[in-house]
Order: structure tokens, then C-alpha cells, then sequence
């Protein structure tokens, strides 16, 4: 009779134990990359050019001084990894300062920067809702009475060919949270199996000292 009353016990706890499952979300809008043919002839002639990326802090500084500096660090190691020859902004910015030149050609010239890459201020509020979550072994559970609230991200570039101080092209990247299955940003839910199921609080391991969402 202890046996099977441990038996039930045992069964009961590992029925009941957490579990971890993951969050899903997909994309609401599409890429947009609009280049001009300038631009084109100039990429297909310059496979590495040099770049500078210009980054939105409210007073047009090429350095910004803001909470996204995680974002403009990995943009621009994405460019190195894409063969571009990235400028440092702020040494960039300390040769303007010292030319005091708001001519492109003499700035291409003193720089020896080919690309502008401006950044318009990323939004981050990008909200995704849903209403289910995944199991490990992908198996789909629905809530009729809540919901999971994640923030998504939408940036925006305009290329500028320094030399000519012509517009280049402009870019729109969209970025759902939870793409992935593996992703640890937020993506993962823990949750005991009842019936309904209920879920807890997971920390979010993607953020930074400051409290901020570490892209």
C-alpha cells in the first residue's frame, strides 16, 4: 500500500512539475529596400567602401547619446561582417568638428568616407500580441483568457553617396520578437500543466544593466 501510494504521489508532482515552453510571433509587415541605380553602379564598382553610420539623438550628432547605443553597435558589425569598411563615429565626428565643412565632396575628400548610413530613430514599441504559446515538443496550447505582450522592432535607414551628396536609397527592417524557436529574449514561458494550464514569470536574460532590451 506504500507503494502505491508513493507510486501516486511520484505521479502527481511530475504531472504538476514546471515546465518550459517557448512564445512565437510572426511578422506584420515586410522589408523594405528601395536603391537607387546610383547606388547600384556605385556598390558594384566599390565591393569594400568606407561608411559612417549617422545615428538620431535629437541635435543631428553623428554619435547619438541615447539608450540604443546596443542597436548602433550591432548595425555596425553587421557592416563589417558585410565587407564594409566602417568609420568610427567618434573620430569621425572630431574631423568635422575640425574642417567645420558642410560640403560633402570636401567631406568625402577630408574623411575619406564614401556612405552616410542614416539612422531614423529606431521604434521599439513594436507590440505583438498573442493569445498561445508552443511546448517543447511543439505542440500548440490556446488561452481564451489571456494574453503574451511582446515588443517588436522597426528601423529605418537612408544611404547617402557622400561624394556626389546624392540620396542613395532608403531601408525598412521589421523584426518580430520570437521568430525563432530558440531565441531567449523573452521567448520562453514556464508553465504547469493543468487544465487550463498556468504559466509564471520568466526573467528576461536579454537585457542590460540599465534595464534595456539588448537586441
Amino acid at each position: 500500500m506504500k507503494i502505491i501510494k508513493l507510486l501516486l504521489v511520484t505521479l502527481i508532482l511530475n504531472s504538476c512539475a514546471l515546465k518550459t515552453g517557448y512564445l512565437k510571433f510572426d511578422r506584420t509587415k515586410q522589408d523594405e529596400i528601395i536603391a537607387t541605380v546610383n547606388i547600384k553602379k556605385f556598390m558594384a564598382s566599390h565591393p569594400n567602401p568606407s561608411i559612417v553610420l549617422r545615428v538620431p539623438d535629437g541635435g543631428g550628432s553623428i554619435l547619438g547619446n541615447d539608450n540604443n547605443s546596443l542597436i548602433y553597435n550591432a548595425i555596425e558589425k553587421e557592416l563589417i561582417i558585410a565587407g564594409f569598411n566602417v568609420k568610427d563615429r567618434g573620430l569621425f565626428k572630431a574631423v568635422m568638428d575640425k574642417s567645420k565643412s558642410s560640403d560633402y565632396s570636401q567631406i568625402n575628400e577630408v574623411t575619406k568616407t564614401d556612405l552616410i548610413l542614416e539612422l531614423i530613430l529606431p521604434d521599439t514599441k513594436q507590440q505583438y500580441r498573442t493569445n498561445r504559446f508552443y511546448t517543447e515538443d511543439d505542440e500548440e496550447i490556446i488561452f481564451n483568457d489571456r494574453e503574451f505582450n511582446r515588443d517588436g522592432l522597426e528601423i529605418d535607414f537612408k544611404l547617402i553617396l557622400v561624394k556626389e551628396n546624392e540620396y542613395g536609397g532608403s531601408y525598412s527592417f521589421y523584426y518580430a520578437p520570437c521568430e525563432k524557436k530558440n531565441e531567449l529574449c523573452g521567448c520562453k514561458v514556464v508553465y504547469k500543466n493543468y487544465t487550463p494550464p498556468r504559466t509564471y514569470p520568466q526573467v528576461n536574460p536579454c537585457r542590460d544593466k540599465n534595464n534595456n532590451t539588448a537586441y
